[in-house]
């Protein structure tokens, strides 16, 4: 959601999304082998990756942030529901 709201010139069926090794979405859908379960697990885990492939270019950008409060979840809970 916030890729899209970035302004930038963003093909969504050319972006793939991992978090951790967990393909979760490529060609502007769910991937074909996302599995729940294994990234619920994975979610668990205290540090977190979240690779977002927008296939335009070479360049890249690494962001490290730290842990979101209770609020800031529930609020972005709802863009599931």
């Amino acid at each position: 959601m916030a890729v899209g709201k970035t302004g930038e010139n963003v093909v969504s069926n050319k972006m793939q999304v991992k978090i951790g090794n967990f393909l979760v979405a490529e060609q502007g859908r769910v991937a074909k082998d996302y599995n729940e379960k294994d990234l619920k697990e994975y979610m668990k885990w205290d540090s977190i990756n979240v690779e977002v492939n927008l296939n335009l270019g070479s360049a890249s950008y690494t962001v490290y942030t730290c842990d979101f409060t209770h609020d800031y979840i529930d609020i972005n809970a709802d863009y599931r529901n």
